[in-house]
């Protein structure tokens, strides 16, 4: 509403002026409103793919962890079953020998160790064959990494026994072939021989390539 005087240009009334200040105030307070709740999406939004991302790579990372678990575990296997073929075969040829008339009729030490061998090759049939009982035994259990870690210990423990079995068989045969003397030789050169193949130089590498790693 205008009101004027004569000769005198028309003004708004009071009123009109406070209420488009009124009007004015309400349009900047829905602004700011709209801003915020737009922050506020983005922000959500943000969190959203940052949640998503997390969840993305920690299911990558268990994926990962259950596959080198899968492939360790196969690869283990795998060469147990190298080993247990020949502590298999050595197992058979022991346990043969006693049902021979030779072996009756030989001397106390001779048997004496026959019979610590084939423990030894019994001992490294137990281990070589318990991974295999240990997964089916936990099938399905979520313990793999577990039964990685102790079929590990299971075959080098397996190792150090078919070692000593075969220690046992070459001074065994040297001693009934040849005698005290070679029998003794051919045993320690065999302990040797083992010894460096299959520990030795294996655990050797291992620290240089630990060492290199470190270094790296």
């Amino acid at each position: 509403m205008s009101v004027g005087y004569p000769g005198q240009p028309a003004r708004n009334a009071p009123s009109d002026i406070h209420q488009e200040v009124a009007v004015h105030d309400a349009d900047a307070v829905d602004s700011k409103t709209d801003d915020t709740m737009t922050a506020d999406s983005k922000t959500a939004d943000s969190k959203t793919a940052d949640s998503k991302t997390a969840d993305t790579t920690t299911a990558d990372t268990e994926i990962s962890d259950h596959e080198r678990l899968t492939r360790n575990l196969n690869e283990l296997l795998q060469e147990l079953r190298v080993a247990q073929a020949g502590v298999q075969i050595l197992f058979g040829f022991l346990l043969s020998i006693a049902f021979t008339e030779r072996y009756a009729q030989a001397p106390a030490s001779v048997r004496i160790i026959h019979l610590v061998t084939v423990l030894c090759a019994a001992v490294a049939v137990a281990l070589f064959t318990a991974p295999a009982a240990w997964h089916r035994v936990l099938f399905r259990q979520g313990r793999r990494a577990e039964i990685v870690r102790m079929a590990d210990h299971f075959a080098l423990s397996g190792l150090i026994a078919l070692a000593l079995a075969m220690t046992g068989t070459i001074a065994l045969l040297a001693l009934v072939v040849v005698g005290n003397t070679t029998a003794v030789v051919s045993g320690v050169a065999a302990v040797i021989g083992f010894g460096l193949l299959w520990f030795v130089l294996p655990w050797r590498r291992r620290r240089v390539a630990d060492r290199e790693a470190i270094v790296d």
